[in-house]
C-alpha cells in the first residue's frame, strides 16, 4: 500500500526531471548551433579582411614599376587573382546572408552592405581587367593608372570597414548571448 501511494509521485518526479533535462539539452544545442553560425560569420569576415590586408599595396607597387607594359601585365594578373578570390567566396556569401537571418540586431543589413561592397569591388576589377586585357592585346600602353589604383584602394578600404562592422556586430551578439 505504501509503495502504491509513492509510485505516482516518484513517476511524476522522474518524468519532470527527464523533461527538464531534455529542455536544458535542447537549449544548450540551440545556443551551440547559434554560436557555430556566428563563428562561420566571423571566419568569413576575417577571411575577407585578411585577404585584402595582405594585398592592399599591390596596386601601388605594380603601378610604380618602370616598364609600363610589364606593370600592366602584373596588374592584370593580380586583378585575375582578385576575381578568382571573389569567385571562390560567392557561394559562401549567400550562405552567410542566409545564416544572418537567424539573428536580429541589424546583422543582416551589415552583411548585405559588406556583400554589396565586395560585389562593387569585383565589378570594378572585372571592368578594369577587361580594359587592361584589351590594351595589352592591342599593344597599347596606359601610362597613368593612379586614378584606377586609388579607386581600387578606396573600394578595398570600404570592404575592410564593412567587414569590421560585421565583426563588431557579431561580437555584440555573442556577448549578449553569453552574458
Amino acid at each position: 500500500m505504501f509503495i502504491n501511494l509513492w509510485q505516482p509521485i516518484i513517476t511524476t518526479l522522474l518524468f519532470t526531471v527527464a523533461v527538464i533535462a531534455i529542455w536544458q539539452s535542447r537549449n544548450i544545442q540551440k545556443r551551440e548551433f547559434r554560436h557555430r553560425l556566428l563563428n562561420d560569420i566571423i571566419e568569413w569576415a576575417t577571411r575577407v579582411i585578411n585577404w585584402r590586408s595582405e594585398n592592399r599595396t599591390v596596386f601601388r607597387d605594380m603601378a610604380s614599376i618602370e616598364d609600363v607594359t610589364l606593370s600592366q601585365r602584373r596588374i592584370h594578373a593580380h586583378i585575375a587573382e582578385v576575381l578568382a578570390f571573389f569567385s571562390s567566396i560567392t557561394g559562401l556569401n549567400k550562405y552567410i546572408e542566409k545564416v544572418s537571418l537567424t539573428f536580429q540586431q541589424g546583422l543582416l543589413e551589415d552583411i548585405q552592405k559588406l556583400i554589396a561592397d565586395l560585389e562593387a569591388f569585383r565589378e570594378f576589377n572585372e571592368v578594369w581587367s577587361n580594359a587592361l586585357f584589351n590594351d595589352i592585346d592591342k599593344g597599347q600602353v596606359s601610362m597613368d593608372m593612379r586614378e584606377k589604383t586609388d579607386k581600387a584602394d578606396g573600394l578595398a578600404l570600404r570592404i575592410k570597414e564593412s567587414a569590421s562592422i560585421v565583426l563588431e556586430k557579431v561580437a555584440d551578439i555573442k556577448g549578449k548571448e553569453i552574458g
